[in-house]
Order: C-alpha cells, then sequence, then structure tokens
C-alpha cells in the first residue's frame, strides 16, 4: 500500500515539474504573452504615467456614474433586487433568473470607457468573488445548519421552527448575515420597509397565543402573496410562531400545508388597525414574551453573522456585503483575542422625513433637527455610542470599518447596543417581559464581564420607522418594571454573577454603580425602547414598539447631538474635497494593480531560470528516490495478500463514506463550548468537547443523560461502541462538584481514558434555583488541571445534592440535550445502562447506503428499532456480556437473559417479530430489516429504543423519571405522524447485569401525577400540534 502511495506522489510531482516548465516557456521567455498585456502585480506603482493612463477611461466613469445615480433617485427604489451578485453588489433586477443575493440600494454600475477600454474588475471579477467567498469560509470557519421545521418546547412554550420557510433555502453560514427579530402580527407592517433595506435573510419569530394564531398566520399569506412586495417576502424572510403551552391554538396546520389554502387578497389586510384590545393577548392579559421571541428567532438563523434587531429597526442599504467585505479584509483591528460584536449607532426621524438611506442624508437630517439619537427622550444613556460626536462628524466612505472600538463600562455601563454579533453570543433571559422593561440589561451585562469589545462601525447604523418618541406615564407598567428589577436584583443578577464571573466597572441596571439599581419610575428604563411608552406626535400614527428594551436614566446623553449644528455643517464643507481625492485615490490603485510586461526584462528572466533550474533538479533526485523505493519496498513479514485485503477494505469504506454523504446530505454542526438558557434550566453544552472530530455522516451517535453517579457506566458503554457518545448530566448545586471531579477522575485516571477523552462529549445542566457554590469559570479551569490518582476509586459517603433536595430527575431534559448536541445525523437515543451490541455501526451504515434501503430514508419516516434485553448478575459474572447474537440467544435459552422490563411491563418493550427475530442467526457481518411495524394494535404502548435523527419528535421536558411513563407522550407523536418501526435482525441491546423488580421501578404517588397531567394536558395539546390517527394511543 505504501508502495502504491510513493508512486502517485512520484506521478503527482512530475506532474507539478511540467506544468512549472510550461508556465515559464509560455509566460517567463517574454516573447510572447496570452491573453491581455495586464497582469496583476503585488507592486502599487505611483508613476504619474501608469495613472495617467486610465484617467480618460476613469472620467467617464465617473460621469456615466453620476448620471445613472440621478436617474435612479427619480425613479426611485421600487425595483430593488434580490439578491447579491458574487462579484460586488451590483444591482440586477428581479427577473434575472442567476442573481443570488442583493444588499445595496445603489444604482446599476456603469460601463467604463468607451468600446476596447480595458476593465481592471473585468479581467479578474470572476476570481475575486470566488476568492472572497473562499477567504470568508476560512475566515469564519463556520458550520452550515439544516433548514428543516421543527416543533419543539423551550420552557413553557411551543415553538413552531422554520414554520413558514424562505425560498432561498439554505444558506451557506458565511455568504449572508440574517436579520432576526420578533413580534406580534400587529407589527407586520415594518417587514417590507425593513426588506427594502436589508435585502437578505430575515428569521422572525411571531408571538401567537390561541386565537393570535389565525390573523398570524392570514397575515404571513397576505404579505406573501398579495403585496407589490410579495417576492421579497417570500424570498427572504422565514417565519417561526411561538405560544404558551396553556395558550394553545385549537388547531395548528401542519407547515407542509399550511400555504395551501390562500388568502383572499380582497379582504382587508389582517394586520392593519387592529387595537390592542382585539388580541388575545390582551384579553387573557398575558405579558408579551420579547426575549424568547428574540433568541428564537437568533437560534433558527443559518448563518454565523446575524443581527438581532427589533422589526421596527431598519438599517442601511448596502450594509450586508460591505459587512463582509470588511471581514474578508481581515485587518489587524478584527485580529484581536476578545470577543467582539459590531453595533450599529441608532436614530429616530420625524413622522415628516423619509428614512435616511445613507451617512450623508442622515447628517442632514440631523442637522436640520428632523432626527435625533434613539430614546434621546427618553433614557440617553440606553443607546449613547461611544465617541459619538466624533462618528457624526465623520464623512461617508465607500468601504465600512470599524470606527471605535468602546467598552460597556463608565458613562456606557448601561448601553443596550443593536449589534451584528454571532450565535455564540449570549441568550436573553427569557424570564423578562417587554412589559416589565430592562430585558436587554441582564445580556449587557453578561457581554460585559465576558470582556466584549464593541466595534462601532463607521458607515452603518439604524433608523426607527419614522415618528420621534415622547415619554409617556404608565403606572401600571410602571409597577411591572419595579417587580422586574426586584427579580433582576435578588434572582438573575446573582445568578450571572455564578454562570459568567464578575468584572470591575459592570452593571446590570440604571443608576447603580454597584448593581445597578435605579428609580423604576423615573423614564421607564427604556423598557425595550417601547413606544408603547411613548405619544408619536401625531394622533393618527399606529401604535409602535421597538423592542430594545432599557432602563430609564435622568443622566445626559453621551453627546449625539450637542454640536450637531456645527459639526456636521463644517463635515459637508470638505465633503466635495474628500470625495475628488478619494475619485483620484481609486483611480491610482486601480491602475497601480496592473503592470504592464515587458518583454526585454532580461533580469526577471534569469532569475526564473535560476530557479527552474533548482527545481529541476530537486525534483530529478526526488524522482529517483521514490522510483527506487516503490520498487524495492516490501511490508514487513512480506505479506502482500494482507497488504492487498487491508487496500480493498480501505477503498470499501471510502466509497461507502462517500455514498453516505451523498445520500444523507447532511450539515455538521459545531461542538464548540456554549452556556445558554434551555428553559428552566442554565446550559453547558459541550462543557468537554470529544477530541475526535467527526463528520455527520461517517457514524452514530450514542445519546444519553444521566448524573456523576452513572458514570461508572461509560467505559463499558465504550467497549462495545467505540464511536461518538454525548452524555447530558444533571448537576444541581454541588453535584456539579462532585460531576467535574468524576469526569477529571475518568478522564485522567481510568485505564480506557483515551476512549473517553477520544470519543465522549459531556453537557451539564442545572436549575436556575439550583446553582453551584463557585462560578462556572472555576469548574472549566478544574477540567484542564491534572489530578492526583487515588488508589482506590471514589467513593461519596454523603447524599446526593439532588437527594437532600428531593428533586425529581428531568429526565427528558437530559434525553433532548445530548441527542439535540450530537454531531452525527443518526443518532441512538438510549439509557446510558444500555449497551448495544459490538460491531453494530459498520453493519448498519453499509445497511442504509444498499440501494435496497433506500426507501427507508426517504417518504414515510422512519427509525431503526433494537431489541432490548435484560441479564441476571449471575450470569453476567459467569459468561460476561454477550458479544453477539449467539451468546444472547444461548443466555436467553438458559434463563440468564430475559427480555427488558419483562417483570414490570412486558408489553411496552416486546419487538414486532419477537419469535421470528429469535430465529434468525447470521454467520456473516451483515444486517437487514426483519420486519416493519407501526405503533398501534398489540403494540399501542411499546416504547421502543431506535436510531433516528434529530429531526424525529422531542421528549416532553414536564416529564420526569419518577412519574414514569416519560417516553410514552413521544411515541405517541411518532404514532400520530404515522413512523415506520424497523425491526433490526442482527442488533441488540442489552441492559447493565441485574433484572429490576416492579417494587423497584414503582413510585405510586409520582406515577399517578404525571399519568394525569399527561392525559389532561398533554394529550390535548399533542392533539392540537400533530393531530389525530387511528390506533393510536397513549
Amino acid at each position: 500500500m505504501r508502495r502504491n502511495w510513493l508512486l502517485r506522489c512520484s506521478i503527482l510531482i512530475n506532474l507539478a515539474v511540467l506544468l512549472y516548465i510550461g508556465s515559464h516557456l509560455l509566460i517567463g521567455s517574454g516573447n510572447f504573452a496570452i491573453g491581455p498585456a495586464y497582469i496583476i502585480s503585488d507592486e502599487m506603482l505611483n508613476k504619474p504615467a501608469a495613472a495617467a493612463q486610465y484617467k480618460p477611461f476613469l472620467a467617464s466613469a465617473q460621469q456615466q456614474q453620476q448620471q445613472q445615480q440621478q436617474s435612479t433617485q427619480q425613479q426611485g427604489h421600487s425595483n430593488l433586487v434580490l439578491k447579491i451578485q458574487e462579484n460586488g453588489s451590483t444591482p440586477r433586477k428581479v427577473g434575472s433568473p442567476d442573481v443570488l443575493y442583493q444588499d445595496g440600494g445603489g444604482p446599476p454600475a456603469a460601463a467604463i470607457g468607451p468600446p476596447g477600454a480595458i476593465n481592471g474588475s473585468d479581467i479578474y471579477s470572476t476570481t475575486a468573488s470566488l476568492d472572497f467567498d473562499a477567504k470568508l469560509r476560512t475566515l469564519l470557519n463556520c458550520h452550515d445548519r439544516d433548514y428543516e421545521p421543527d416543533i419543539g418546547q423551550r420552557g413553557d412554550f411551543w415553538v413552531l421552527k422554520n414554520y413558514i420557510r424562505a425560498e432561498h433555502g439554505e444558506l451557506r453560514c458565511h455568504e449572508t448575515i440574517t436579520y432576526t427579530t420578533h413580534a406580534d402580527y400587529t407589527f407586520l407592517d415594518n417587514l417590507v420597509p425593513l426588506l427594502e433595506r436589508w435585502n437578505a435573510p430575515v428569521s422572525l419569530a411571531l408571538h401567537a397565543p390561541g386565537t393570535d394564531f389565525v390573523p398570524t398566520v392570514n397575515s404571513i399569506k397576505y404579505l406573501r402573496d398579495c403585496i407589490p412586495e410579495s417576492h421579497l417576502v417570500r424570498q427572504f424572510v422565514t417565519f417561526h410562531i411561538y405560544f404558551s403551552s396553556k395558550h394553545i391554538p385549537k388547531f395548528v396546520p401542519k407547515h407542509n400545508q399550511v400555504l395551501d389554502t390562500a388568502y383572499n387578497c380582497s379582504l382587508a389586510v389582517p394586520y392593519f388597525n387592529v387595537s390592542v384590545a382585539q388580541l388575545y393577548k390582551t384579553q387573557k392579559k398575558l405579558l408579551y414574551p420579547v426575549n424568547v421571541g428574540r433568541n428564537v428567532a437568533r437560534d433558527a438563523a443559518m448563518t454565523h453573522f446575524l443581527l438581532a434587531s427589533d422589526i421596527e429597526l431598519y438599517p442601511n442599504p448596502g450594509l450586508v456585503h460591505k459587512f463582509l467585505e470588511m471581514i474578508a479584509r481581515n485587518e489587524p483591528v478584527l485580529q484581536r483575542k476578545n470577543p467582539r460584536v459590531f453595533p450599529l449607532p441608532i436614530f429616530e426621524v420625524d413622522n415628516n422625513s423619509p428614512v435616511p438611506r445613507d451617512k450623508a442624508e442622515l447628517q442632514e437630517l440631523l442637522r436640520s433637527g428632523k432626527a435625533i439619537p434613539f430614546h434621546k427622550r427618553v433614557c440617553s444613556s440606553c443607546h449613547g455610542v461611544p465617541k459619538s460626536k466624533e462618528w457624526i462628524a465623520a464623512n461617508e466612505t465607500d468601504d465600512l470599518g470599524v470606527f471605535h472600538i468602546g467598552k460597556r463600562i463608565g458613562y456606557f455601563v448601561h448601553w443596550e447596543p443593536i449589534y451584528i454579533g454571532t450565535h455564540a453570543d449570549p441568550h436573553y433571559d427569557e424570564r423578562l417581559s417587554w412589559e416589565g422593561k430592562s430585558d436587554k440589561m441582564t445580556q449587557g451585562y453578561a457581554l460585559c464581564v465576558l470582556d466584549y469589545d464593541f466595534h462601532i462601525l463607521d458607515n452603518g447604523f439604524l433608523v426607527h420607522k419614522p415618528g420621534i418618541k415622547v415619554l409617556k406615564k404608565d403606572p401600571k407598567r410602571a409597577m411591572l418594571a419595579a417587580k422586574t428589577n426586584q427579580l433582576i436584583k435578588k434572582i438573575i443578577y446573582p445568578e450571572l454573577q455564578v454562570m459568567y464571573g464578575t468584572r470591575k466597572g459592570c452593571a446590570y441596571k440604571v443608576n447603580d454603580s454597584t448593581n445597578g439599581g435605579g428609580d423604576p419610575g423615573v423614564g421607564g428604563g427604556g423598557g425595550g425602547g417601547g413606544a408603547r411608552d411613548y405619544a408619536r406626535g401625531s394622533a393618527s400614527a399606529k401604535r409602535s414598539r421597538t423592542m430594545s428594551s432599557s432602563v430609564a436614566s435622568s443622566g445626559s446623553s453621551s453627546g449625539w447631538h450637542q454640536s450637531v449644528l456645527t459639526v456636521v455643517s463644517v463635515g459637508n464643507a470638505r465633503t466635495t474635497i474628500n470625495a475628488a481625492k478619494a475619485s483620484e485615490r481609486r483611480s491610482n490603485e486601480m491602475t497601480a494593480t496592473y503592470k504592464p510586461l515587458r518583454t526585454d526584462d532580461v533580469e526577471l528572466v534569469n532569475q526564473r531560470s535560476a530557479v527552474l533550474r533548482t527545481v529541476l533538479l530537486l525534483m530529478i533526485v526526488s524522482f529517483l528516490l521514490f522510483c527506487l523505493l516503490g520498487y524495492y519496498y516490501q511490508p514487513e513479514g512480506g505479506d502482500r495478500s494482507n497488504g492487498l485485503y487491508q487496500m480493498q477494505d480501505m477503498a470499501s469504506h471510502e466509497a461507502l463514506l462517500r455514498r453516505l454523504k451523498t445520500i444523507l446530505n447532511c450539515h455538521t454542526p459545531s461542538n464548540e463550548y456554549r452556556l445558554e438558557p434551555h428553559g428552566s434550566y442554565y446550559l453547558l453544552r459541550n462543557f468537554i468537547a470529544a477530541e475526535q472530530p467527526v463528520e455527520c455522516y461517517e457514524t452514530i451517535t450514542y445519546t444519553t443523560h444521566g448524573d456523576y453517579t452513572f458514570l461508572d457506566n461509560v467505559v463499558p458503554l465504550l467497549e462495545r461502541w467505540t464511536a461518538p457518545v454525548s452524555v447530558a448530566l444533571y448537576s444541581p448545586g454541588s453535584d456539579l462538584d462532585r460531576t467535574v471531579e468524576q469526569l477529571r477522575l475518568l478522564r485522567d485516571c481510568n485505564d480506557h481514558r483515551q476512549l473517553v477523552r477520544q470519543y465522549v462529549s459531556f453537557h451539564l445542566y442545572l436549575d436556575f434555583e439550583h446553582l453551584p457554590a463557585y462560578p462556572i469559570a472555576h469548574y472549566q479551569e478544574l477540567v484542564k488541571q491534572p489530578i492526583e490518582c487515588p488508589v482506590d476509586g471514589t467513593v461519596f459517603q454523603s447524599r446526593s445534592y439532588r437527594a437532600e433536595h428531593n428533586l425529581t430527575y428531568p429526565v427528558n431534559v437530559g434525553r433532548n440535550v445530548a441527542r439535540s448536541l450530537a454531531l452525527t445525523h443518526f443518532v441512538l437515543a438510549s439509557d446510558i445502562e444500555l449497551y448495544p451490541s459490538p460491531d453494530f455501526i459498520p453493519m448498519f451504515l453499509r445497511m442504509v447506503a444498499h440501494p435496497f434501503y433506500q426507501y427507508t430514508l426517504h417518504g414515510t419516516p422512519s427509525v431503526y428499532v433494537l431489541p432490548v434485553f435484560e441479564l441476571t448478575a449471575a450470569s453476567a459474572v459467569l459468561d460476561g456480556l454477550p458479544q453477539n447474537k449467539a451468546q444472547l440467544l444461548e443466555a436467553l435459552a438458559s434463563g440468564g437473559a430475559i427480555k427488558f422490563h419483562e417483570q414490570i411491563c412486558s408489553h411496552c418493550h416486546t419487538v414486532p417479530g419477537y419469535e421470528e427475530w429469535l430465529g434468525v442467526l447470521k454467520d456473516e457481518y451483515t444486517m437487514d430489516i426483519l420486519t416493519t411495524a407501526k405503533r398501534d394494535g398489540a403494540f399501542a404502548h411499546w416504547e421502543p429504543l431506535y436510531v433516528g435523527t434529530n429531526r424525529d419528535p422531542k421528549y416532553d421536558e414536564r416529564l420526569s423519571w419518577e412519574g414514569k411513563a416519560d417516553k410514552m407522550t413521544q411515541a405517541y407523536t411518532m404514532c400520530v405522524l404515522g413512523y415506520d418501526y424497523h425491526v433490526l435482525d442482527n442488533a441488540f441491546l442489552v441492559h447493565r447485569p441485574g433484572v429490576k423488580t416492579l417494587a423497584e421501578a414503582t413510585n405510586p404517588a409520582q406515577q399517578t401525577i404525571q399519568r394525569s397531567f399527561i392525559r389532561s394536558t398533554i394529550l390535548n395539546e399533542i392533539t392540537s400540534l400533530y393531530g389525530q390517527r387511528d390506533g393510536c394511543k397513549i
């Protein structure tokens, strides 16, 4: 095999030599040149003659461009394009089929020069766009995401993720930016103005409880089909819908059926002139869960960069492409080690003024007093930006750049920036409502503690929907704000200190240098920036809610409006001179990058000849060495046939992986550490990540759950499953200390520690109310430090924190966490005490890749079932765990093994075709589907364990292990969805030795409560969300 590779290398190297020689013969000799008589040079030629060569063409281009701009301004912006071209921001009309994205609002590019003139961008436009794309991909090193509809829980809310998807389809994570926002249906009049300026993906989470659901869906249909800008909505906007589990709509159409019935466009606009009193939310006195919407929209974004904003805030056109160009330049300012976000200054304009499209227009409105900094008259410190005076004074430039790097400290300690960030940034606290205000303040505190840099962009900004707000007193909301302040001060802030730590100068609330205390009645805290607190100055103006939370302050502004008139006037006086200089500089730069070939450049030819001779000599020597090694090399022992078999096996495996990659078409998610909320829990995802890299199609992940007392099962599991394992560990209070200690012992002291390090990823979760004694950073440092291995295994004598506080085990939270964080397409969601049959993975992957079984991957949703068994302790001591099906059948025949839970609930784990399964015994190394069944009839209460995917229904997180039946609702949902259960003939799971009795497995009091809750509540929810099917039982 090695000889084969050496010969291949020698062939490739010699081909490279031939190409090298050919390039010198064609270009380096100087006799002739192919193509244009110009090549790209790294030098910057400053000779006047070189610049003068293009001045006639550039002058003509500038004149045509000015004419085109005037023409475009007269026509308006109604023909905004949909997508960005790869070679720049040149717009094309909507009808063009090859347009990808366009995020600029500028005019079409004019032709430069008369016929025959050389346009530099034409020479390298295609190559430059490819280089730009590749550079972004390399710099960001991000992970593409799936774009599939999903129904899931988020604390007390049900979320219909990707319920109505945009037509852009799947996106590559680096190619654009997603605007993520939230609203209810009465704010959808802002969507089109937003799209006309953004022209890129929008992820929109809509709160639609109860009867608000129908008008919400109708509003979406109206926007997609009934307005001139519907093509923008269909192309770019993905709608997610969420509602409380206590306020579920009576009927929720399936995602693939919701648009089947079109909206009658002749009817009234569903979201127009809707009073607050008409809303179900108002009638039921529900608060607006603003941060749930923010997090839902953000988590659903498929791109690396996202702008988490409010639907009434409109960005300046062209921002997306210019921002990505800035990232691709990767200037030194972007190479700092600190985490960073990119804030956008925010402004308000009066009702009679248009929203400015560029900084020059904004400066003019500021000069005339028709625009002011955002919330200047409500909470000036909440949105004051560092270096605001200088930002206003600076003239607009062609490119986007970092104007200033600020911190959220000092005067800006209560700053609530809106920024372009990533999925790695802290989430918003979902316990805070819009009505209670301060909804973004805790997230801002986390950014400060984590030492984020705030890279303020020089030419990017946001403008609120026209209408300058003034403070409006609202006693009811002031009372809610006071309660929210107490919640933050007494509960959330202490939690943040544990989860994120502390940092000098960071605060979470207005007007308090230590803990951010303040008077909730003064200024209202900006409270989401909501204009429901304000009067717009127009009686007919529609109510407004800008969801940028803050806490009011009586402090002065950061100087946004001071000296604006003087600064802008001086700036405008310099505009013409600076524009002329910039134009000449661009002209010089364009011509300077092209150097004429000189056929008599003897020095260049001599240099290349010397290099050529040296390279040729090295290549000849390398070729001789490779040939000799390839001819005389023999594998150790001379076993050529064994080497041949190894090569054939490797080639077969590579072919299998190529096929799996094609047929699964999956995306590998990130395995980076993140701290994020998960319902009423804090989740430390990938607290310790596996060291072995893996692609989504290569293998299967075993996903499981437990607490520190079950970690002794990890090594026995790995001995039979040498593949990725995703483990979610419940670690409340001081149990986190024990969990971390056990993980250190497992990874550093166990004889199989290399297996643990290579394959197992550990995720920890703990209740909001049960935090550890030390900050999370303390435990992260502990994991990195070496541990002194004890002679005997560590045994904890005292009771666990969970037992002392009588906490129920949230089994389904662990199941969902472990499964959702798996890196592979296929997952085996199981329990940590169940060990699979050895060699399961290669047999399964070969089976699903075979054309005969392709039908199981498409059409009817399917899972692949493994029968489960128990071993008696005596049998395990004598014979060990069965290594194959033959040994298992022997144990069953001798009574050393029984069906899983046969003495507790026999029908819960008996697979269809069980007797037939016992009769199938294979000598060959293969696997097939024995039978396919539904979960109905005799198997209506079946709780199968199976290989599935992350697209399968999730487990209900309100159910505990103590209450039993914790998987029953998920299995019932799969029945309603018509799942096929494919029973595998040569695979099984066996429980850790020891047969459980009925007394050990029951908890009558908990079971009665949980089963009543399932019947009275969860069943109705499933019916509304998924429907019903004959034969399905719960």
